[in-house]
């Protein structure tokens, strides 16, 4: 599995084996949101996540795809300038997005 959305949470590759390369584009999740992403099964990682709302949504949550290790990311959207997102307890990453904005996820 490539993307799972429920409970109003997203996840990346909830399923995919973690020694296998893989990737998607714009697979539709729920909340009208189109998401694409790789998995580096090097680094155990995802790679170039990005997520577009279709409507405005006041909460986007993302669970993290990144190593534990990873507690704040960088979020850079289309319509809204750079911002540093917490990874919460439960590892969620939680932000909202205007209609049409397309944001991508890094971190360091």
């Amino acid at each position: 599995m490539l993307l799972q959305s429920s409970n109003g949470t997203m996840r990346l590759f909830p399923a995919w084996p973690p020694a296998e390369p893989a990737a998607f584009t714009t697979l539709r999740a729920k909340g009208a949101f189109l998401v694409s992403a790789a998995w580096d099964p090097v680094r155990r990682t995802a790679t170039g996540v990005r997520v577009e709302a279709t409507v405005a949504s006041p909460r986007v949550a993302l669970a993290s795809p990144f190593p534990p290790s990873v507690k704040v990311v960088a979020l850079r959207c289309s319509k809204t300038p750079q911002r540093l997102v917490d990874v919460d307890a439960r590892g969620v990453l939680a932000w909202s997005m205007a209609a049409g904005e397309v944001c991508r996820i890094f971190y360091d």
